[in-house]
């Protein structure tokens, strides 16, 4: 078991106060939303993150109604960590944690609904519904009520590669910093 910094700490008090009712209201696990938010945002200092007060690096095309976003900001991302490739991509910003754990359900709730272009293909492409992405985002939120799975496979939904290795971070930082005390 890891024992957090006072840093992170304080982040995860703070996004579990601010944005764990959110979590909570929609009867996902807030130990799972934190796992994602630290790993996501490096624990709230990543560049994205203080660009878009958004821990969980959503992207967001036009055309996509989900999740709702007052604005986005194009910035650099490295889409594969092997090869280190990289790309823009337009990021959901948030105005506050209850607003970015507000995307974070939206997105959860409505992935594989809509998708957006390639991130160099033409923004104008129509809404294609995924039925494979859909059955992933179901068996995602068939697992609410286990934090450690339901953490190993948000990246099935979009966070991440589809590689076990992501969704093992996310668990891995929900068990070594024991999350499901949030819960």
């Amino acid at each position: 078991m890891a024992t957090p910094t006072a840093d992170q700490t304080n982040f995860l008090d703070e996004w579990a106060e601010l944005g764990g009712p959110i979590a909570k209201q929609h009867d996902l696990p807030v130990s799972a939303m934190l796992a994602l938010a630290s790993v996501e945002s490096n624990w709230g200092k990543g560049d994205i993150f203080a660009a878009t007060l958004n821990p969980f690096n959503l992207q967001k095309w036009e055309h996509i109604p989900y999740p709702i976003t007052h604005m986005v900001i194009w910035r650099w991302t490295v889409i594969d960590n092997v090869t280190r490739e990289r790309k823009k991509a337009p990021f959901n910003c948030a105005m506050s944690c209850a607003d970015a754990v507000r995307q974070w359900c939206e997105w959860l709730f409505h992935y594989g609904e809509a998708d957006g272009p390639p991130q160099d293909g033409p923004t104008k492409t129509r809404h294609i519904i995924h039925g494979p992405q859909i059955a992933a985002r179901v068996a995602l939120l068939m697992l609410r009520k286990d934090p450690a799975a339901f953490a190993a496979k948000l990246y099935t939904v979009g966070f991440g590669k589809p590689v076990r290795a992501t969704g093992v971070a996310f668990a891995t930082r929900l068990t070594d910093y024991s999350l499901t005390r949030y819960d």
